[in-house]
C-alpha cells in the first residue's frame, strides 16, 4: 500500500513538471528539466534509495523512498515515457508530453 501511494506521488508531481518543462534532457541516470520561467528541476536516485527533486537556486525535496530506479525515454512530439523501478521490484511505466515543445 505504502508503495502505491508513493507511485501515486511520483506520477503526479513528474507528470506536473513534465508538463510545465519546456526542455528535457538526461545526464547519467539524471532527468534534467527547463520550465519557462527559467526553473531547472534535476531528479536523481540517490545511494540510499531515495527519489530526490532538486531546485536549481535552491528547494531539494525526498519526492520517495524505496526506488531503485527512474528511467526516461523521450518518444518524439515532447512525450516523456518514464519507468519507475522500486526495490520491491515493482515497476511502472507513465507517459507525460512537455507542454512546451
Amino acid at each position: 500500500m505504502e508503495d502505491m501511494a508513493a507511485v501515486d506521488g511520483i506520477h503526479r508531481v513528474l507528470t506536473q513538471d513534465i508538463h510545465a518543462a519546456t526542455t528535457c534532457s538526461t545526464l547519467g541516470s539524471n532527468l534534467l528539466l527547463d520550465e519557462l520561467n527559467g526553473t531547472q528541476y534535476t531528479y536523481y536516485v540517490n545511494r540510499e534509495h531515495e527519489l530526490i527533486r532538486y531546485r536549481t537556486g535552491g528547494g531539494t525535496a525526498v519526492l520517495a523512498l524505496h526506488v531503485q530506479s527512474l528511467q526516461m525515454k523521450m518518444e518524439g512530439g515532447g512525450i516523456l515515457a518514464c519507468q519507475l523501478t522500486l526495490t520491491s521490484g515493482e515497476r511502472d511505466w507513465f507517459v507525460a508530453r512537455m507542454s512546451g515543445t
